[in-house]
């Protein structure tokens, strides 16, 4: 590292890099992540299957840059349950965020154990789980009117929620709930054929692919609804 930065320095006579992070391999379901072994990932192979990129990023943030992190798509799903209680927290507490802002919240109010946490060696899975001990505590204070007569302790629980997006990455403009994968969409139209023509065993193969996808598909009278399990 002294080498590298004496080079680059010397010619841009600027700080090239204030932290230095060695990381461990990627882990795929138990197993070193390799081209050769097929369990190599991409990040459109991953939204084909149904998920966001901030669920990718949810996974990451959940382990420490100091152990191998075990990357499964178990985790993924729960990482898409997670940031649905975030979403359903900010709806509760009547988040807005302003539209094309720019500079960063910095002032994190209630959720000041959240950003102590990452400076505590960058802790992000304990500043995940600070989080939501937080929601549950204040989720229980805004039920029992503690924020709705004092709008400076509103104002300051919304800047506070603010910094914690901005401190993850998290945006709630974007749609949590993943969008239908259009092969998933295809099995579902044909599995619904199927079963117009009571061919059951086309109508259960179709199911079982759209269910290995991670979707669950729910018949009522006269359609299909589609969901992510």
């Amino acid at each position: 590292h002294e080498n590298e930065i004496a080079q680059v320095e010397s010619v841009t006579c600027k700080t090239f890099a204030r932290h230095w992070f060695h990381i461990a391999h990627l882990m795929v379901e138990g197993t070193k992540m390799s081209k050769s072994l097929g369990n190599l990932y991409t990040l459109d192979d991953i939204r084909a299957r149904g998920h966001t990129a901030e669920e990718v990023r949810y996974v990451l943030l959940s382990g420490s840059y100091r152990q191998p992190l075990n990357f499964t798509f178990d985790s993924l799903k729960a990482a898409g349950k997670a940031l649905k209680k975030i979403s359903d927290f900010s709806s509760r507490i009547e988040f807005r965020d302003e539209e094309n802002r720019i500079e960063l919240a910095t002032r994190f109010g209630p959720f000041q154990a959240v950003q102590d946490a990452i400076l505590n060696d960058l802790n992000t899975a304990d500043a995940l789980g600070k989080l939501f001990g937080l929601m549950r505590e204040l989720s229980e204070a805004w039920d029992k009117g503690d924020f709705q007569q004092n709008q400076e302790a509103k104002q300051s629980l919304h800047e506070g929620f603010r910094a914690v997006l901005d401190l993850f990455g998290f945006s709630l403009k974007q749609k949590v709930q993943a969008e239908v994968p259009e092969d998933v969409i295809s099995w579902a139209k044909e599995r619904w054929e199927a079963k117009q023509s009571k061919d059951w065993v086309t109508a259960d193969l179709f199911r079982d692919k759209i269910q290995q996808a991670g979707w669950i598909i729910k018949d009522s009278k006269d359609t299909y609804e589609l969901s992510k399990s």
